[in-house]
């Protein structure tokens, strides 16, 4: 979740990470991956690929990446959907997979799948809209 409200041109980084070693594959070295990005209202899916973040952290064994838009694409007041397509180099048989909003948890946590209908479908969410100063109880917009 945002730390502050979004505005009508605001940059919006999604950040995303995996845990690369000692999970059930072994090893997962990510590769890449794409961010897919819409307002609720629109019907046509953006893209944009992730591009490599960080290797560390707290831990060396997570490795993180990132993605970008604006939201002068999206609608004022809109709900942004978004889902990531994560790849892999393959290595102990580790599949490109996608990940989204489980299904009746809201935006809490994560789930993977191998259908990109099933991520569009239940896809995490923000909200788009301008942050509000109240000065005698007359929301003035910023």
């Amino acid at each position: 979740k945002p730390e502050f409200e979004i505005g009508p041109s605001t940059t919006v980084t999604i950040y995303q990470g995996v845990q690369k070693y000692n999970n059930a594959f072994g090893t997962a070295n990510q590769t890449g991956g794409t961010l897919y990005f819409k307002g609720l209202s629109q019907g046509v899916w953006n893209a944009t690929n992730l591009q490599f973040y960080l290797n560390g952290g707290p831990s060396t064994n997570n490795q993180y990446w990132q993605a970008s838009f604006s939201t002068a694409t999206v609608g004022t007041n809109e709900v942004i959907q978004y889902y990531l397509y994560l790849t892999f180099d393959g290595v102990n048989g580790v599949q490109n997979t996608y990940l989204h909003a489980p299904a009746g948890t809201g935006d809490s946590g994560g789930a993977t799948t191998a259908s990109q209908s099933t991520a569009a479908t239940s896809p995490f969410t923000i909200r788009n809209r301008p942050a509000w100063l109240f000065h005698a109880n007359n929301p003035l917009d910023r």
